[in-house]
């Protein structure tokens, strides 16, 4: 057996594959696929994860009963173990759902007691003494599997944010026994897809070797790495490859494939529970990527009266809802707004139209895609069409106003949700600010603060002067990621270190980090925006934030300040091109009436959102 380039990680005395790929059919229509992707399967494994493989090409329904016995016969309490099928196989009706089979390539078409009842492949795996196992279905009502034994249940589809150590742990002590199938109970299985420019297969066309089926393929590539979990935090994997991952990654490929060639080609993969699930995962790991499991944190999620900022991200849940729809209006490059709305009116576009277009009001568009899918069959006139997307453009940048009571989150869902995802988008994120007592001096000094970051000469340079290990362990999951001021950088730091080691060591490690500006000069606004930060921000897309903006009510007294702070904001939003800067400000509503006139009246007004109240689900 060749050598696997990740033995001994996992507490397993043996990891053993049971593989069935099946072309050659006596008297059904031949595959194409499915012995290529039995040998692949048996590679990957067997190589990248360490598994002992038993391998049976074009078996007879009497070899794989055999291969079933010596299952039983060898894997033991200490193992887990893995079973694969690629090939034909068929569904029939009954009483208690549909009764699947396993086509062998001896079986005759006409006489079901010449296949495998997939109620006999349960039985043989349900009396399997291990604690882990994954069975992998890839034939045409694979599904079907789901009604062979009496578990009828759903399993998870999604996972934690992040895999801890702890729960890594668990995942393996717990139990697992879970099913990946290729189809629903009533879809075929393709063998090949029709865009490859070979037949569209219900894995029972003959059509050039050399290739694998779409979820074959899925399936690898997710092995390989690709359903690694990418964690906002980090920007790479943690190595860890659960059943769950691979599940969402195949079917968010195979699923997609599949509708394009047809909506009768629908293709959806499947996951569920065989027998007692208990809060297992079965896990592969990264090939190529080291194992990057964090500590659980000794943080308390609960922040009181604080906010969540970017650097609590992991403990942040429970509104997606109302972030994405920030997002997209924060993105968004077509808008129907009532400045929209009016124009169209003056063109005399038709009132039924405006009508419907009311529907989509201050929905955000991030292509013109989706904005014509959005219209749907409203106005399928393409004279129509180009006027809507020539008034719905958004040609100016975005002052997104984000409104609430307070205490319904609105800076939690700014800083800990939004900023992430359009750092991800691209997005320079300068620090956050508020406004105090003299708004445009707080605004100087956001302009002017530096970005922090932990670089290898700064690393080497703590260890040479005597930093514990353990806090230079710790100081590993920091390094080479930026930091939008002291504030924030210091932030990161309280996050890994013990209170006693953050006192102690803090003030080296702000001295010895690597500081640089956001912008090449030094700012000043007394004058206004100078022509090399308007420049400067112009070449790359920048978002300013800032927070608790009835501040210019509730602290600045000077009214002229407040005024010359707003235009001054008015002047970045005019003279930098669009898309280039984001301005996001919050807000509490109470004070709303007093801050939505003036010089940004126009911005305030198309690039207002409110943030509901909590629903019951984000409790």
């Amino acid at each position: 057996m060749i050598q696997p380039e990740n033995p001994g990680k996992l507490p397993f005395s043996k990891s053993r594959a049971y593989i069935i790929g099946i072309n050659a059919y006596q008297h059904i229509s031949p595959l194409s696929t499915a012995v290529n992707d039995a040998r692949m399967i048996a590679t990957v494994l067997e190589r990248r994860q360490g598994f002992e493989v038993s391998l049976l090409t074009d078996p007879g329904a009497a070899d794989i009963r055999r291969l079933l016995q010596e299952m039983s016969e060898t894997v033991t309490a200490s193992d887990r173990a893995f079973f694969y099928f690629a090939g034909h196989g068929i569904a029939e009706d009954s009483e208690g759902g549909p009764a699947g089979y396993l086509v062998p390539a001896d079986a005759d078409p006409v006489n079901s007691a010449s296949m495998i009842p997939m109620a006999d492949l349960h039985a043989a795996l349900n009396a399997l003494p291990c604690r882990h196992l994954l069975v992998v279905l890839d034939c045409c009502f694979s599904g079907a599997f789901k009604w062979s034994g009496s578990t009828r249940g759903g399993i998870r589809g999604k996972m934690p944010k992040r895999i801890y150590q702890e729960r890594f742990d668990r995942f393996l002590q717990e139990k697992a026994w879970q099913v990946l199938t290729s189809a629903a109970h009533d879809q075929k299985a393709l063998d090949v897809l029709k865009s490859s420019k070979k037949p569209l297969g219900d894995r029972g066309i003959d059509v050039r070797t050399g290739e694998h089926s779409p979820f074959a393929r899925a399936l690898f590539e997710g092995l390989e790495g690709k359903a690694d979990v990418v964690l906002e935090a980090t920007g790479e994997g943690d190595g860890v490859i659960t059943a769950t991952d691979l599940y969402v990654y195949i079917r968010d490929q195979v699923e997609p494939a599949s509708l394009a060639e047809a909506e009768e080609a629908r293709q959806t993969p499947g996951f569920f529970p065989l027998g007692e699930y208990d809060k297992g995962e079965f896990i592969f790991l990264h090939p190529r990527h080291r194992l990057n499991l964090p500590p659980t944190p000794n943080r308390n999620p609960y922040m009181g009266l604080s906010a969540f900022s970017e650097t609590d991200r992991e403990l942040f849940y429970g509104r997606d809802r109302v972030i994405e729809t920030l997002r997209r209006q924060a993105l968004a490059r077509f808008m129907v707004t009532e400045k929209t709305l009016q124009e169209l009116t003056t063109e005399g576009f038709p009132a039924a139209g405006l009508k419907k277009l009311e529907s989509l009001k201050d929905q955000g568009f991030l292509d013109e895609t989706a904005f014509l899918d959005a219209l749907g069959e409203w106005f399928p006139d393409t004279a129509e069409q180009a006027q809507l997307i020539r008034y719905a453009r958004v040609t100016r940048n975005r002052l997104l106003v984000v409104s609430a009571v307070s205490g319904a989150g609105k800076s939690s869902v700014i800083k800990a949700g939004l900023l992430p995802r359009l750092r991800r988008e691209g997005y320079r994120i300068l620090p956050v600010m508020r406004p105090g007592e003299e708004p445009l001096v707080a605004l100087e000094k956001c302009l002017n603060e530096q970005i922090y970051r932990l670089n290898d000469a700064s690393i080497k340079t703590m260890e040479t002067s005597g930093l514990p290990g353990n806090l230079l362990e710790a100081l590993e999951k920091l390094r080479g990621h930026d930091y939008a001021g002291e504030q924030q950088f210091t932030a990161a730091l309280r996050s890994v270190f013990d209170d006693d080691s953050f006192l102690r060591y803090s003030p080296a490690i702000l001295s010895e980090a690597e500081k640089t500006g956001y912008f090449t000069e030094p700012i000043s606004l007394e004058n206004g925006p100078s022509p090399t930060l308007l420049e400067e921000l112009s070449a790359q897309k920048t978002v300013l934030i800032i927070d608790q903006y009835e501040e210019l009510l509730t602290r600045c007294q000077d009214e002229s300040a407040r005024m010359r702070f707003m235009e001054i904001q008015k002047t970045l939003l005019d003279a930098v091109p669009a898309p280039q800067l984001l301005v996001v400000v919050t807000v509490r509503s109470d004070f709303e009436p007093q801050l939505d006139k003036g010089s940004l009246e126009t911005y305030w007004r198309e690039g207002r959102c409110s943030v509901p109240w909590f629903t019951v689900d984000e409790l």
